[in-house]
């Protein structure tokens, strides 16, 4: 950081960090005229650090962070996609952190298979917004809510 610092022209200088042991370097970066952002969780930035402008996490950590357990507690706000159209993806968990970054949710999901993944939600708008979102963005990819088929299925059962 201090190479950077004293060998290039001013700009930007962000720290993702909240330690104290970037200080010296910062004041130094600040007395070379960069323009200085601290990006920190709330409760991991030192005090040292607060006198720089200050980005909290909490408030973007939807972009950047997601789960990838399998969800053992609500089943009904679970969404399934599957299809060959994976197999083609370069990155396959890109498209489906794309989807949710898109609606400002967090990204939780489990691979069953290379071709099988499911998508777990808060509420079932949220899963609604993707069911639609994704079927738009790839139309080839099966996009399936097991929960409204099961629903379905006993509403049907009952008449």
């Amino acid at each position: 950081m201090m190479d950077i610092i004293y060998s290039k022209n001013p700009g930007t200088l962000i720290l993702v960090s909240g330690d104290a042991d970037f200080i010296i370097p910062l004041d130094k970066a600040k007395e070379k005229n960069w323009r200085i952002e601290i990006w920190s969780w709330s409760r991991g930035i030192s005090n040292e650090l607060k006198k720089f402008p200050y980005l909290s996490l909490e408030d973007h950590f939807k972009s950047f962070a997601y789960i990838t357990e399998q969800h053992a507690t609500d089943k009904r706000h679970t969404l399934e996609i599957s299809g060959d159209i994976i197999k083609s993806w370069k990155c396959k968990n890109e498209p489906i952190m794309e989807c949710f970054r898109a609606l400002n949710l967090l990204c939780q999901f489990h691979w069953e298979d290379d071709t099988t993944a499911h998508l777990y939600f808060d509420s079932e708008s949220k899963l609604i917004h993707a069911r639609d979102w994704l079927s738009k963005s790839y139309p080839d990819l099966l996009v399936n809510d097991p929960f409204l088929i099961v629903t379905m299925t006993e509403s049907m059962m009952l008449v």
